[in-house]
């Protein structure tokens, strides 16, 4: 009988001591969790090279979180118009959370790499929303254009120019308002010939806020313009730097 527990108390202690370290191997096989030799090997640089790149590793450590913050909102807003870009998103913010691993391990050789080719891969999200946004800003604004050139011809036609039901003001406004629209368009398109795609960013926003202000200015009709103001409601809350929430618009 006696045997018998000697027998299994060696077993359990066999099976204990394995699933200790296979639990071990396991957490030491993700990026920024290896020992310390190990990571010291994958640190080895000329000191130039380690001031360089620990400096890097600093910089982008702070840049890095907020691009994923702002990336996070946009993805939540406009995700379903990039294929992948939910699991490129989820990509970016593990490979940064181990780069973080090294830089707080003063690895900063490895977390400087890590954080490059992070902002790579940032980069390279941003481009594709850049496209993305510009054309959402494109079609509003051709939106705006034929509403507005309907209202100025039917203001011609009706001659209400010459009585007080002339919606003459709100013409020049909205026209006002397309030129700077316009504008922010074309800043935009600079910014992205200069691969300065986060930046581009802002003002197709900002040329899309100013499309559905004016699209609302010009419609009477309060039922249409509070429509108007929910199928927009995610470019609304985007340019507010919000993930959109369909019960916000009810």
């Amino acid at each position: 009988m006696s045997y018998f527990k000697i027998l299994t108390a060696t077993l359990l202690l066999i099976s204990t001591s394995y699933y200790a370290q296979a639990k071990e191997s396991d957490s030491s096989s993700k990026p920024g969790m290896e020992s310390r030799e190990e990571l010291d090997k994958k640190n080895q640089a000329t000191y130039l090279e380690k001031s360089h790149y620990r400096e890097i590793s600093f910089v982008f450590k702070d840049r890095l979180i907020q691009d994923i913050r702002s990336l996070a909102i946009i993805v939540g807003n406009f995700g379903k118009d990039v294929a992948g870009s939910e699991q490129s998103l989820e990509k970016i913010r593990n490979d940064y959370q181990a780069a973080v691993r090294y830089h707080y391990r003063r690895a900063y050789i490895v977390s400087g790499k890590s954080m490059l080719d992070i902002y790579k891969e940032v980069d390279g999200l941003y481009k594709q929303f850049a496209l993305v946004y510009e054309k959402q800003a494109d079609e509003l604004l051709i939106q705006t254009v034929d509403q507005l050139t309907n209202l100025e011809q039917k203001e011609i036609e009706e001659r209400k120019a010459e009585n007080r039901d002339s919606r003459f003001r709100d013409i020049e406004d909205a026209k006002f308002k397309l030129k700077i629209a316009y504008f922010q368009m074309a800043r935009g398109d600079e910014m992205i010939k200069d691969r300065r795609y986060a930046d581009s960013l802002t003002h197709f926003r900002l040329a899309k806020g100013f499309a559905i202000k004016t699209l609302s200015d010009l419609e009477l009709d309060e039922t249409k313009k509070k429509e108007l103001i929910d199928k927009n409601g995610s470019h609304l809350a985007d340019n507010r730097n919000l993930t959109f929430k369909k019960e916000e618009s009810k």
